[in-house]
């Protein structure tokens, strides 16, 4: 892995409505070789990324999601509206998602946030409007004397096959397009509350809901039909992680369908079969129902493709940013990323570091939080 200096002076904090961002001070900010060192992982994750790709096709779709809540009478309340872009590649997928059209809060510094998995968890990228974020602190006018590098590019790192649903509604395309090989190897037919935006309950190791999955006949056998099933109570997460649970009242107590996952047209392409519209609906007990199917809908995520490619355009992307680096090597862009790694350290106080190429992954030796440290002493001589 090749590595070259960065000159840094001073290293502060920014707040931001997501959390802490740093900025980097100094100059002669040089590139780093831009990419993760093996993405493909140990011998034997390539072996199973190699297996999956010879029985799969590769694809790649665009589209848009819209998010409701549902009011009385039925109304629709829309909430958010996110463009999307999927690339699959066996089981290796790439999704991005911004925003369509104004903001929901104008306030928002994020523009774009890009995830991918590699063997050993999931990678993401986002990318923040800079105007904002100098706008956002009374500091600003005086950065530019200071020579400051703003840091723009943010990369989260976790474990897991299953990206959060957070605000980029990332989860949904993904459960759309690449899902196929997480729920065709799942056994145990219980999945994580993946479509919670609740992330104490989303990390929850006691937390499982479970799944009937249903799948298309032709290729490449993706879910055109998904259940996910409340047992008969509701979760409360406490900050420490625990979970305590609590029954329904009747007739709910009997458990009912809480969220299901609906493919109402497809569309084919080179003998590539792929949902063009799909909807997700959220479900809440209802007082007074007469039986566990007598529920109350709550929400509604509807998404539609407008785009569909084959071959997958893999590894190719208008993202700059370091999840494209996974996959192609690209030097000199010029970015400062400030990566979280929450696979390391705790819950409360994951590794971080500045970095303006590689996101090591595990088995990376400079992942070793010693190494960290002896890397950033070097750099900033």
């Amino acid at each position: 892995m090749t590595m070259t200096k960065i000159t840094i002076a001073i290293i502060s904090l920014i707040a931001v409505p997501c959390g802490a961002l740093p900025l980097v001070v100094g100059s002669n900010n040089e590139s780093l070789t831009r990419h993760l060192a093996n993405p493909n992982g140990p011998q034997s994750s390539r072996s199973l990324l190699v297996a999956a790709a010879a029985t799969s096709q590769d694809f790649h779709v665009e589209g848009v999601l819209e998010y409701d809540s549902v009011e009385a009478g039925n109304v629709l309340r829309p909430l958010a509206s996110r463009a999307f872009r999927v690339d699959v590649a066996g089981c290796r997928w790439r999704i991005g998602s911004s925003a369509v059209g104004p903001a929901v809060n104008p306030d928002d510094e994020r523009l774009y946030k890009e995830l991918t998995n590699s063997f050993d968890g999931i990678y993401s990228l986002t990318v923040f409007d800079g105007a904002k974020l100098r706008q956002a602190n009374p500091a600003a006018s005086s950065w530019d004397a200071q020579n400051v590098t703003l840091v723009t590019h943010t990369v989260e790192v976790v474990s897991g096959d299953v990206p959060f649903l957070d605000y980029s509604f990332a989860t949904v395309p993904w459960l759309a397009y690449a899902s196929s090989w997480f729920f065709q190897t799942n056994q145990e037919r219980r999945v994580k509350s993946f479509l919670t935006m609740n992330r104490l309950l989303f990390e929850s190791k006691d937390v499982t809901v479970p799944v009937e999955v249903h799948y298309t006949s032709t290729a490449p056998r993706l879910p055109d039909h998904i259940r996910f099933m409340n047992e008969g109570f509701y979760y409360v997460p406490d900050q420490d992680g625990s979970v305590t649970t609590h029954p329904l009242r009747p007739p709910f107590d009997r458990g009912f369908e809480e969220t299901d996952y609906t493919v109402e047209q497809f569309t084919t392409l080179s003998n590539i079969t792929v949902p063009k519209v799909f909807k997700i609906r959220y479900y809440a007990t209802k007082q007074g129902a007469a039986s566990p199917d007598d529920r109350r809908l709550v929400s509604l995520i509807r998404g539609k493709i407008t785009t569909l490619t084959v071959p997958s355009v893999w590894p190719a992307s208008k993202s700059e940013g370091l999840v494209t680096g996974a996959t192609q090597h690209n030097e000199g862009a010029g970015w400062v990323f400030y990566v979280t790694d929450r696979r390391r350290g705790s819950p409360g106080h994951p590794l971080t570091y500045f970095t303006t190429g590689p996101v090591y992954q595990l088995g990376d030796p400079q992942l070793d939080k010693e190494a960290l440290k002896a890397m950033f002493k070097r750099n900033t001589r």
